[in-house]
C-alpha cells in the first residue's frame, strides 16, 4: 500500500509537471514576464491530477467533489505563501 501511494503521488507530480511546462512555455524560455496566473483549480483539472482525496463513501461524487479533490491534491504539492519582488512570503 505504501508503495503505490508513493507511485501514485510520482505520477500526480509528474503530470502536473508536464501541464506546467506546457502551459509555461514561454515563461520557461523568455523569463518571468511571460509568466502566466494559473489557478490551483485549473492545473488540477488540465493535468488530470485525482484519486487520493476523492471522497470514497460515495459511489460517484458529484463533479464538484472531484473538482475539489484534485483541486486538494495539488494544493498539497506546494507553498502556502506567495513571493513578492522583496524576496518575503505573504
Amino acid at each position: 500500500m505504501f508503495l503505490t501511494n508513493i507511485r501514485q503521488r510520482r505520477e500526480t507530480i509528474r503530470r502536473i509537471a508536464v501541464y506546467l511546462i506546457e502551459h509555461q512555455e514561454p515563461y520557461l524560455r523568455q523569463g518571468v514576464r511571460f509568466l502566466r496566473a494559473m489557478t490551483r483549480a485549473e492545473v488540477a483539472d488540465g493535468s488530470g491530477a485525482t484519486g487520493a482525496n476523492a471522497d470514497v463513501r460515495q459511489d460517484r461524487p458529484t463533479r464538484k467533489q472531484k473538482s475539489s479533490a484534485r483541486e486538494d491534491e495539488v494544493e498539497s504539492l506546494f507553498h502556502r505563501g506567495t513571493p513578492l519582488a522583496e524576496g518575503h512570503l505573504t
